[in-house]
C-alpha cells in the first residue's frame, strides 16, 4: 500500500511515479471513500451527461495528476525552505484519496453552471458560484494553516485542472 498507493515525496523520488494516479484510487476510511463517491456521483453524472464517459474519466485522471503535482510541490517547498523539524516531518507524510479528482469534477460543474443551486448538506440551498468560492477559499485556508489531515494543496490541484478544462471548453477545444 505504502509503495504503490500513497503519494509522497519519498515515493516520487524513488521512481514510483505511478502513485501520482494510484493514490486517487485508495482510501483509509469508509467515510472518506463515501464522501468522495457521493460527490463523484452527484456532479460526475451531469459532467458525463454533457461530455460523455471518456471525458469524465480523463477529467478524473487529470484531477488526480494535478492534485499529486500540487501536493508534491507544496511538500517539496516545505521540506526545502523550512528549518522547523515539525514542518519537515509533516512534509514527508504521504497522502491518498480521490478528493483532488472529485474536486476537479465538482468545480468544473460549478464553473459551467455558476447560477445553479447546490444543496449543501443535502438541504441548504446555496448558489453554486458561492459554493465554488467557499471550496477554493477553504482549501487555501487549509494550506495556510498547515494541512493537518486534509490536503488543501491537492484539492487546489484539482481546482486548477477544473479551471483549465473550463477554459478549454470555452474555447471549443475539449
Amino acid at each position: 500500500m505504502t509503495k504503490n498507493f500513497l503519494i509522497s515525496l519519498d515515493n516520487f523520488t524513488s521512481g514510483r511515479i505511478h502513485t501520482m494516479i494510484t493514490s486517487a484510487f485508495s482510501h483509509v476510511e469508509f467515510r472518506h471513500l463515501f464522501s468522495n463517491m457521493i460527490g463523484l456521483y452527484l456532479f460526475g453524472d451531469r459532467i458525463q451527461a454533457i461530455f460523455g464517459p471518456k471525458f469524465l474519466l480523463k477529467l478524473y485522471m487529470a484531477g488526480a495528476l494535478g492534485g499529486s503535482i500540487f501536493y508534491l510541490v507544496h511538500k517539496g517547498y516545505l521540506l526545502s525552505f523550512s528549518k522547523d523539524w515539525r514542518t519537515q516531518a509533516q512534509a514527508r507524510i504521504p497522502a491518498l484519496g480521490a478528493s483532488a479528482s472529485v474536486n476537479a469534477i465538482i468545480l468544473l460543474d460549478i464553473f459551467l453552471h455558476p447560477r445553479s443551486i447546490i444543496y449543501a448538506n443535502f438541504f441548504i440551498p446555496v448558489p453554486s458560484m458561492l459554493m465554488g468560492a467557499f471550496i477554493i477559499g477553504h482549501d487555501l485556508w487549509r494550506v495556510m494553516q498547515g494541512e493537518r489531515e486534509i490536503s488543501g494543496s491537492a484539492h487546489l490541484g484539482g481546482a486548477a485542472v477544473a479551471g483549465l478544462a473550463w477554459l478549454r471548453i470555452r474555447k471549443g477545444r475539449f
